[in-house]
């Protein structure tokens, strides 16, 4: 696993769409041949080395253009590019402190890294490719034809050059990097569409699949045509993180509490064993609600889950016992957030005296081990 790899794989609290984005881009970038001689892995190298004084560079460019009347903002966008520069200052501060959270580090370095990749793909949009004259003349063709069918409300007439462009740059990258075949494809695709009547659909958008199945439709736009994209989202992702993170201190000062005096034996057990794996944890904030999810190991690997973690550690004759422990033991914990609501816990002996074990004595406990499957119910699962 390279650098590059590592950093999308291993970051924590990073959102999956955008992860996703980041390696979609990157392999763009390395299909389309000579228009891209990027190196994602130096580049990943470079944006960790580098990461306070690029953050800083933002910074110094929004105050030059607040303060720029050539720039032509508005006192309301001047105010704005101000309050990013403020921001960005503090995140900047952060990243420089020696103790400044390894995670919090990775996470700002995706997002430089994310819009690095994004300036060079806008370059190669720019870069017409080498090609034979009769393709250079069904190229031209082409992308006159999309951006002219495109309608007033998706931007100027340089936006949408950009937008064609782009759609230009996603048959490059189907094509593996052949410019003929792209500029064959490009060409048909935009008279074909031109014949149904679907101008503006033309290469516009691509395919996502989720991991359950779902397909969505995402813009390869996306943060392409905005000239300030590069601060907007590193604002986005601070203030993502300093929402998250407000709510989540809230709620993680609360859950040992709650869970030390409201849970099972067995309960009490399973989440001791999931804080001490805390990879296994997933917090997603949905609605301005907190949701605590349990993840395997290893999606790629149904042999090494949760369950089979607890199946060892609490001696369930099988997964299924195992499995729906962890199923009630998540439900009772977010019933007893959204109940709390973050709000301080009144502990008795009983809670004081389980936060005092350690994870060893507490699911060593007799009453938190598994019983007999054949003995109660379901399975013979004490919940």
């Amino acid at each position: 696993m390279n650098i590059f790899e590592d950093l999308l794989e291993n970051t924590k609290g990073f959102p999956l769409e955008q992860r996703r984005d980041i390696q979609s881009t990157a392999e763009t970038l390395q299909a389309v041949g000579s228009l891209a001689t990027v190196d994602v892995v130096a580049e990943t190298r470079y944006v960790l080395e580098h990461l306070p004084a690029l953050r800083e560079e933002r910074v110094q460019h929004l105050r030059l253009e607040a303060k720029d009347p050539r720039a032509g903002l508005t006192k309301a966008e001047r105010e704005r590019d101000l309050l990013m520069a403020d921001r960005l200052e503090k995140s900047t501060a952060k990243l420089k402190m020696p103790d400044a959270d390894e995670q919090y580090k990775r996470r700002a370095a995706l997002v430089e890294l994310s819009v690095r990749l994004k300036a060079q793909l806008r370059d190669v949009a720019h870069t017409t490719p080498e090609m034979d004259p009769e393709h250079l003349k069904r190229f031209k063709t082409a992308l006159s034809a999309t951006t002219k069918s495109m309608p007033d409300e998706m931007g100027s007439k340089a936006d949408r050059e950009m937008m064609a462009r782009m759609a230009f740059v996603q048959e490059l990258r189907d094509a593996g990097g052949d410019v003929d075949l792209a500029v064959d494809n490009f060409y048909a695709r935009a008279f074909e569409d031109a014949e149904r009547g679907h101008f503006g659909d033309i290469g516009l958008e691509k395919k996502e699949v989720g991991d359950d199945g779902s397909v969505t439709l995402v813009s390869v736009l996306d943060g392409l045509q905005t000239p300030d994209y590069v601060a907007k989202q590193i604002l986005r992702e601070d203030q993502a993180e300093h929402d998250a993170t407000a709510l989540q201190n809230d709620v993680l000062q609360a859950m040992p509490k709650l869970a030390a005096e409201h849970l099972s034996p067995g309960q009490y057990a399973a989440y001791r064993v999931l804080i001490d794996n805390e990879h296994l944890i997933d917090w997603k904030i949905e609605d301005g609600k907190t949701r605590f999810v349990a993840n395997t190991l290893d999606a790629d690997d149904p042999e090494n889950t949760i369950g089979k973690i607890l199946q060892r550690d609490l001696h369930y004759q099988n997964i299924r016992g195992a499995n729906m422990l962890i199923e009630n033991t998540v439900d009772k914990l977010n019933g007893l957030l959204r109940e709390s609501a973050g709000q301080d816990v009144v502990q008795t002996e009983k809670g004081i005296n389980r936060m005092g074990k350690s994870t060893q004595e507490i699911v060593s406990d007799p009453a938190a081990q598994a019983r007999n499957p054949y003995a109660k119910g379901r399975g013979g699962v004490e919940i």
